[in-house]
């Protein structure tokens, strides 16, 4: 059955009087929009003025709280230093180190820095190789000490005294004033001259030439020194280093006892010509202890030699005396190694020679062999 045929619906057409109002009614509704967006604004400015007011103030009670906490933390009593723990100290005891930190006792913990501490107990002549400080609230620290281990001991004209691995000077054992002048200890270290001032007050005093006091110019006619051959001048200077030698090796052994009693009595020791004045933290030739320690590690690995003693004879010579009366000198101005080098082929040689050595030099590149 077939619909009955309808017509398309047509829209209706504004009115001429509605055509003339649309544009007013749309007039209305933006300025509605925009009279609300503006009272949003307004509204929006007035939370974020409180949000900034409510933010001001608690910074403000935030920073009073800080500084009034602040303020109880550095100054309350409940804070200050009481306790001292000491951890790693072997030769120095507790009481030694409380002592020297009593100064710090009663500071505040949180003021209190840590080079403070070190200061205080390396000005004390107390010498550590390394601490380290740790803070325990409120009142507490625990001081973790790695004291310098001493490794031999020098032995010279002013006393003995205690080395470590770096040659820092950890303890004076004993010490006193000797006077031998420079031309003494040149003597004894075998640089004396023949032709030398004391050479000839020694010819003088030995032939009993005194001068007279009103006439002393008789005394140098009487006496003639160019006279004298070069044999008997080498042999009046001998004679004067036979006696250096003797109160240069009663002073040794007096210093070198008082090693013996210490509690490092087994340390290496080292004897030295020299009227140097060690002091803790001083530090010694850096080049002749490593030489030293170098030529040390050798023979105490080689066996067929054992040292006897081991002297510093001046800056540059360090001289190994052995228990089979054979001397070895090892100089700074080479390589260690190179003169050890030189050593083992010198040695090797003379034993497929049939040969043996009282003395080898090797402290110069033209090595010297008797």
């Amino acid at each position: 059955m077939k619909l009955p045929f309808t017509k398309p619906k047509q829209r209706r057409q504004p009115s001429p009087f509605q055509r003339r109002l649309r544009p007013r009614a749309n007039r209305s509704d933006n300025l509605l929009k925009k009279r609300k967006l503006a009272k949003l604004k307004d509204i929006l400015s007035k939370i974020f003025e409180q949000k900034r007011l409510i933010y001001s103030v608690s910074g403000f009670i935030l920073l009073v709280v800080f500084f009034l906490v602040s303020g109880y933390l550095l100054t309350s009593d409940y804070f200050s230093v009481k306790r001292l723990e000491f951890i790693g100290n072997t030769s120095v005891s507790d009481k030694v180190l409380q002592d020297n930190l009593n100064q710090i006792v009663g500071t505040n913990i949180f003021l209190l820095r840590g080079n403070v501490v070190k200061t205080q107990l390396t000005n004390n002549q107390i010498y550590f190789q390394n601490i380290q400080i740790k803070k325990f609230l409120p009142d507490k620290l625990i001081i973790t000490l790695q004291e310098r281990q001493p490794s031999m001991t020098i032995i010279n004209f002013t006393g003995s005294y205690l080395i470590d691995d770096q040659g820092n000077v950890i303890e004076v054992i004993d010490q006193g004033i000797i006077n031998f002048s420079s031309s003494d200890i040149d003597i004894i270290k075998g640089f004396g001259d023949p032709n030398g001032d004391y050479v000839q007050a020694r010819m003088k005093t030995d032939l009993d030439i005194t001068p007279d006091p009103e006439n002393p110019a008789d005394a140098n006619e009487t006496f003639d020194f160019s006279t004298y051959s070069l044999s008997e001048k080498l042999a009046t200077l001998e004679q004067i280093r036979s006696e250096l030698m003797g109160k240069a090796s009663e002073i040794h052994s007096r210093f070198a006892q008082a090693a013996s009693r210490s509690d490092y009595a087994a340390l290496p020791r080292i004897y030295e010509y020299s009227n140097e004045l060690y002091n803790v933290n001083d530090q010694v030739n850096l080049s002749k202890l490593e030489l030293t320690r170098e030529a040390r590690t050798y023979f105490s690995a080689n066996q067929s030699l054992i040292i006897e003693r081991i002297t510093w004879e001046g800056p540059y010579l360090a001289k190994f005396n052995f228990t089979n009366g054979k001397t070895i000198l090892f100089g700074t101005n080479r390589n260690i190694s190179e003169q050890i080098e030189d050593y083992i082929v010198i040695n090797e040689q003379l034993r497929l020679n049939g040969k043996d050595f009282s003395i080898i030099d090797l402290s110069s590149k033209k090595v010297s062999v008797k």
